[in-house]
């Protein structure tokens, strides 16, 4: 959502829009729905009352345009911190970052009407550079336990 076409030689191809002027952009098209990553609609570093302003016009714009959000996913990737992965880091403090981000998303998703909230993608799931195949599964397989019992 949202995609300003960043150049990786350059700057951003494309003007940014608020995630409401997407919302109304889709309207116009006849589209039904709008999926997202947690920062794309909430930037990583919003204080608690920018979440809620920024939440509170999104839900209003899907109410005004009849979008739905099907489906919400977390970024794992983009925050420097997960550069060894996000749940098979071998930092117990990154792996920690990573659930508490996730159980955010899951949240949010739930609080925009998503059926569907994806939390593992592929920068979860990649062994980090010092660690075993093993035990980085075992990490994973750890958050998902604590994932599905903390929403479940």
């Amino acid at each position: 959502m949202g995609n300003i076409g960043r150049d990786p030689f350059g700057e951003p191809v494309r003007a940014a829009l608020t995630p409401v002027e997407i919302v109304h952009q889709l309207a116009e098209v006849d589209t039904y729905g709008v999926n997202f990553h947690d920062n794309d609609l909430v930037p990583i570093d919003a204080t608690p009352a920018e979440r809620d302003r920024i939440v509170r016009a999104f839900k209003a714009a899907l109410d005004a345009t009849g979008i739905v959000v099907p489906m919400a996913t977390t970024n794992l990737f983009y925050d420097p911190a997960f550069r060894d992965g996000a749940f098979t880091t071998n930092d117990p403090a990154v792996r920690a970052y990573a659930l508490q981000k996730t159980m955010r998303a899951i949240d949010l998703g739930v609080e925009l009407g998503a059926k569907q909230v994806k939390s593992l993608g592929w920068q979860t799931c990649v062994a980090p550079r010092f660690g075993e195949l093993g035990s980085a599964q075992a990490r994973v397989n750890q958050s998902r336990s604590v994932r599905i019992s903390s929403v479940g």
